[in-house]
């Protein structure tokens, strides 16, 4: 008999809590509030894993939706890195030993046009298209939701006089066989008497 006074209130109060608690969560979702926000990380580095060489540098960014930013920095001898242009919504930054420059976007945007230039020669010319993760620190049911990718832009400087003279080659052949398509009247001006 006493077995019964025991255990009988016992489960009745331990099906009581339950039936709260079971109540508590069939009306909403209980979420934790761990933030986060969207961000779009660019690494910039050289393709032998060397530090960049003192010099001019300037980074032209034109992320999709937003208007274009232009910064420019200077490095100098002791690896002493100077900027000017950088807007709120980007943070640019070189490692101590100079062997990466780092950009972040504290925001998300679908591509990024990316234009690097190394004492006025062009490093990078190309645009860039994010693979996206989906972060839920809070659980994939609960906000925030946020965009987060890291992509590495390999460059050098060394090369950068290269880059652009095949492009200057490529233009010149591509307009040679260009003229050479053409009857040759044209060429010498004869059409325009």
């Amino acid at each position: 008999m006493l077995y019964f006074r025991i255990i009988i209130p016992f489960l009745l109060l331990i099906s009581g809590c339950l039936q709260r608690s079971s109540e508590l969560f069939d009306g909403g979702l209980a979420c934790t509030e761990i933030g986060c926000e969207d961000y779009l990380k660019i690494t910039i580095e050289q393709d032998n894993g060397a530090a960049f060489p003192p010099g001019s540098y300037a980074f032209t960014f034109e992320p999709t939706g937003q208007q274009q930013i232009e910064i420019s920095c200077t490095l100098d001898n002791a690896l002493i890195l100077s900027c000017t242009g950088a807007p709120n919504t980007l943070v640019l930054g070189l490692t101590p030993s100079a062997l990466e420059f780092t950009v972040l976007f504290h925001y998300a945007p679908s591509a990024v046009g990316v234009d690097i230039r190394y004492n006025d020669r062009i490093l990078a010319l190309e645009t860039v298209a994010p693979d996206y993760s989906i972060v839920t620190p809070n659980g994939p049911e609960c906000e925030p939701t946020c965009l987060q990718a890291s992509l590495i832009i390999s460059v050098d400087p060394a090369m950068a006089s290269v880059v652009r003279t095949k492009y200057i080659e490529s233009v010149m052949e591509t307009h040679y066989a260009y003229r050479a398509a053409m009857p040759t009247g044209m060429i010498s001006g004869e059409h325009y008497r």
